[in-house]
């Protein structure tokens, strides 16, 4: 269940990935996306394996998870464009939403905040907000 939650945003996000329209076409956004792709893999089959894995190993492993999540918002954000880049940034915000929920129940004991709030742009708007 929990691995189930943690997985799902990031498996939709993957099977959409390979279409890379609507993407910035700079060397290194090329490249970035590229290396996220192949993080987000990586992260995935991580966390297929912790399923048995003992509590602080899992622990580690959805923390880990965050901060790839984290690092590929910032990439959307960063070198997608119109509805791919609101799209897969939603998908983002969404599993790391995911993550940090299972982070605080199953880490943290449910006392607070896994991270930081990230600034997620409000839809039509120059503004950022707090998720």
């Amino acid at each position: 269940m929990i691995l189930r939650s943690v997985c799902v945003g990031v498996l939709a996000l993957l099977l959409a990935a390979p279409a890379l329209a609507d993407t910035i076409n700079t060397p290194s956004c090329r490249q970035d996306l590229a290396a996220t792709w192949v993080k987000m893999q990586e992260m995935l089959a991580r966390l297929k394996s912790t399923a048995r894995a003992a509590q602080d190993e899992r622990c580690e492993t959805y923390r880990r998870h965050a901060e790839a999540v984290e690092h590929a918002r910032e990439v959307f954000e960063r070198c997608k464009t119109g509805r791919d880049r609101l799209g897969d940034v939603a998908h983002m915000d969404g599993a790391l939403d995911d993550v940090n929920a299972v982070i605080d129940r199953e880490c943290n004991g449910g006392l607070g905040m896994a991270r930081p709030h990230v600034l997620a742009p409000l839809i039509n708007s120059g503004e950022m907000s707090t998720r």
